[in-house]
């Protein structure tokens, strides 16, 4: 399987870069299998363990958009919910795509509850001095952005169209529909 670079840029922390199996690609999006087998702790929501190490993603990189949607599956390929990093716009260039995270992200639950997150890492960014006056107006229309899209059912119908793209590389993640 062909694979793609990742370039995560966090401002303030080490640019990390992952090299993924590429799952699909065409002009607006790159999706990829990541694996969280190096997270160095277990990811909770709400006293919940949504991500440990045994879980992987779909990751799914939106070409000049400012955010990437995880997919999150569990190590039987069972959907566990959707991480959602809100970034400046996604560049790709070649077979690499570059990801400058603004610190806010968003879970949404199966049933597509959602919760902001890391909403004091962005603060801290900001008064820090790490993050442009542009950078926080678009995370702060970006996080709105995302939740209305939860709220109004067109993220359900973006999971439902990467669901369809990806399925012969996750067949048992099941129907997102449900």
């Amino acid at each position: 399987m062909e694979k793609i670079e990742l370039v995560a840029i966090r401002p303030g922390k080490p640019t990390e870069v992952w090299v993924n199996e590429k799952v699909y690609e065409d002009l607006e999006v790159v999706v990829s299998l990541f694996d969280f087998s190096g997270l160095k702790k277990e990811f909770v929501v709400d006293g919940r363990v949504v991500i440990d190490r045994t879980c992987k993603a779909l990751c799914a990189d939106f070409i000049g958009k400012p955010y990437e949607i995880l997919v999150v599956l569990d190590k039987g390929d069972s959907l566990r919910g959707y991480y959602v990093n809100i970034n400046r716009n996604i560049v790709k260039e070649g077979n690499k795509v570059t990801v400058h995270d603004l610190f806010l992200d968003i879970w949404v639950s199966p049933d597509m509850r959602w919760k902001v997150l890391d909403r004091d890492e962005f603060e801290d960014a900001r008064k820090a001095g790490l993050l442009t006056l542009e950078d926080v107006a678009l995370a702060e229309k970006t996080l709105g952005e995302i939740v209305g899209m939860v709220e109004n059912g067109q993220f359900r119908e973006i999971i439902e169209g990467l669901h369809k793209l990806s399925f012969h590389s996750v067949p048992n993640w099941g129907n997102p529909s449900q």
